[in-house]
């Protein structure tokens, strides 16, 4: 089993991340599972780490997350206190030189779950707002099938203090199913939910197809199983307004979130037209931070050719047909990254191509199975302050990869001077799962017009490493470090934005 990383974060010149050995991800895994934290020196030349240990003050813990905050490194566990039903969040300082937490923990938050029936687990997450003044802390309780049983939030200040808490503060009704997808802070301390909704439990069960069947009037009819809406919660909790987020005959695919400078909430996406799941082109909703605000939002089609980029000439043609036609032209999920701020007040949007599968095979003994991946083109788009386009571009791209390999089959999105830069993974276009060692990595450069410009980086057949894009940090806002793995043993490069 190999390991990846984490970034956790730079100061003092030195970059932190965290060790994470993939047998940690799998259930009845052999090998090391314990994550460790490291240092990494600008000149690459020294590096530390130190393993989590599971006990912290006598106690036996769950790693969670560690954050760097304004210059210093926190560690964050959970523990379980079956005698009162709580599960507690506790965190501590990490000295920078040791790598060792020091001093006491001490409570961040603590989510009882005595009510909850069937329980099982609690997860936390976190959020940073933009000037990195106020973390959310996210807790969601659930049941052994993973169905939410309950959930709420802790907005910390830069110390970790609570500036104001709350649990289900959705106003879930009419026995819909909410599905809290993505989160947004404001650097004021607003929190922002971006949610899909489904009519019934049934159509939420579906959700993976992302359509739905049903016989009305004698007719098999198609429809999006989900809607969109955002929930802004305000004043301390104690404001809160639902704004349905709707383009008139489409259906929005999918969505990421963020908050600006001015404290609005910026939501972007792909949508697909009625009844159709292909997507043909992106949308925006801004909210402005002011009380009764309307969502400002706009849309554009993408042209057909940048929708085809990337296909041979055959296939190009056949999917023109198709969309002529208006019949379905792809089978695609979509994964979106978070809102990407500019300098100018410009903001971004990436959502790549995506399916995954799984195959059996058998050799008359015994039947294993194989999770596939196919990560494919990353739509780009480049949205003005209004909220309007500016520029909308397709990365051409591929990757066919299998289990946890799919980590390698990955890219890393980097903003500098409104020029975006995407370093990624390629693999040849050819059938069958790819051998991460036969991967190129290119790094593709958009100019404030939108404008490709693709260069290779290295062959990473000839070097004997395979690069880790999707968790590449900083040591400072020009330099990028990229984890290479090769034989058991890391290898670190760097990369500078000029």
């Amino acid at each position: 089993m190999f390991t990846y990383t984490e970034p956790v974060g730079k100061t003092d010149n030195k970059f932190y991340g965290i060790l994470i050995p993939t047998a940690s991800l799998m259930t009845n895994a052999i090998g090391n599972k314990k994550y460790s934290l490291f240092s990494l020196g600008q000149d690459l030349s020294t590096v530390k780490y130190e393993i989590i240990q599971d006990e912290q003050d006598k106690m036996s813990t769950d790693y969670e997350f560690l954050l760097e905050i304004k210059g210093t490194l926190y560690l964050f566990v959970s523990f379980q206190n079956q005698k009162i039903k709580k599960t507690i969040l506790l965190a501590k300082p990490v000295n920078k030189r040791t790598l060792l937490p020091e001093g006491k923990l001490k409570p961040v938050t603590e989510v009882d779950y005595s009510q909850a029936n069937k329980y099982k687990t609690t997860r936390f997450s976190y959020e940073f707002s933009a000037d990195s003044s106020k973390i959310m802390i996210y807790h969601g309780l659930s049941d052994k099938d993973g169905m939410l049983l309950g959930y709420g939030f802790d907005l910390l200040d830069e110390n970790l203090k609570t500036i104001w808490n709350d649990d289900a503060p959705l106003p879930i009704k009419d026995r819909k199913v909410y599905e809290l997808e993505h989160f947004a802070v404001s650097n004021s301390g607003d929190i922002h939910i971006l949610c899909k909704i489904y009519d019934s439990k049934k159509k939420f069960n579906h959700s993976t197809k992302s359509k739905f069947k049903w016989i009305d009037k004698s007719e098999i009819q198609e429809s999006g199983v989900y809607d969109y809406t955002l929930f802004s919660i305000k004043n301390k909790g104690k404001d809160r307004v639902e704004h349905p987020l709707e383009i008139k005959d489409k259906f929005i695919r999918t969505l990421a979130i963020g908050c600006n400078d001015k404290n609005e909430a910026l939501c972007a996406g792909l949508y697909c037209n009625k009844q159709s799941l292909c997507v043909t082109g992106c949308c925006s909703f801004i909210l402005a931070d002011k009380a009764g605000a309307d969502l400002i939002a706009h849309h554009a089609a993408f042209d057909v050719n940048m929708i085809a980029k990337g296909l041979d000439k055959d296939d190009a043609a056949d999917l023109k047909d198709d969309i002529k036609s208006g019949d379905e032209f792809e089978a695609y999920n979509y994964e979106a990254e978070p809102i990407i701020l500019g300098s100018s007040g410009n903001f971004w949007f990436a959502g790549e191509q995506q399916k995954k599968f799984i195959k059996s095979n058998s050799n008359g003994k015994q039947i294993t199975t194989t999770w596939e991946y196919i990560q494919e083109g990353l739509y780009l788009v480049c949205f003005k302050p209004d909220g309007s386009i500016s520029w909308q571009n397709k990365l051409a791209k591929f990757e066919h990869t299998a289990d946890l390999w799919f980590i390698f089959g990955s890219y890393k999105l980097h903003m500098q001077n409104d020029n975006l830069f995407v370093l990624y993974n390629n693999f040849p276009r050819t059938s069958g799962i790819k051998n991460p060692k036969k991967a190129v990595a290119y790094v593709a450069t958009y100019d404030k017009d939108g404008t490709e410009t693709i260069k290779k980086l290295a062959d990473i057949k000839q070097s004997a490493v395979t690069l880790i894009p999707k968790y590449a940090g900083y040591f400072d806002e020009k330099t990028m470090v990229v984890l290479g793995f090769h034989n058991r043993k890391y290898r670190f490069m760097t990369l500078s934005f000029d």
